[in-house]
């Protein structure tokens, strides 16, 4: 599923990761970089890409991560050849069999202090995340086929850490 197998530098907790490129490691320590990010160390820089789903019953869509036992933006890594509004819809549909139509780009993050993966192997990689307004869909009745969806109230969401801002601004955006 979306972002699994690294440790999140700030939170220093691990996260569930993509599937680029088959990477889908556990790591038993933080990461190594020191932040803030006084130069640049790493191996390599990858696009993913994150949503603002909303309801017409002005609720968001939120993907449980059970790694950080915490709810974000349904996000993911973006597989070569696939287009980040692609790679979007696949997530959202994957994670809570809604249909995601992305209107909107609202920001692109890349924030090496907080969007930086230090792999088992040592790899550091650098995300740089797109984020998208998505039409609003219509809510059903349940997410019970989708243990790790659920919508919540636009006015009472789960604080997102960092990602906080992402979601600012793309309801701003609005």
């Amino acid at each position: 599923r979306s972002v699994h197998g690294h440790r999140h530098p700030v939170l220093d907790c691990e996260r569930t990761a993509g599937r680029y490129g088959g990477l889908t490691r556990t790591v038993s320590s933080p990461p190594v970089v020191p932040f803030p990010m006084t130069e640049p160390a790493f191996d390599d820089i990858l696009p993913a890409v994150a949503g603002i789903v909303p309801t017409t019953d002005d609720r968001l869509l939120f993907v449980h991560n059970e790694v950080f036992d915490a709810w974000t933006l349904p996000m993911t890594a973006v597989e070569p050849g696939v287009s980040l509004e692609t790679a979007l819809r696949n997530e959202v549909e994957t994670a809570a069999g809604l249909t995601a139509d992305p209107v909107e780009l609202t920001g692109v993050y890349s924030d090496p202090n907080v969007q930086a993966v230090q792999y088992e192997s040592g790899e550091l990689v650098h995300y740089v995340t797109t984020c998208y307004r998505c039409r609003p869909v219509r809510a059903p009745p349940s997410l019970n086929g989708y243990p790790d969806a659920e919508l919540f109230s636009i006015a009472n969401h789960p604080y997102l850490g960092y990602m906080q801002q992402w979601l600012d601004d793309g309801l701003d955006a609005e």
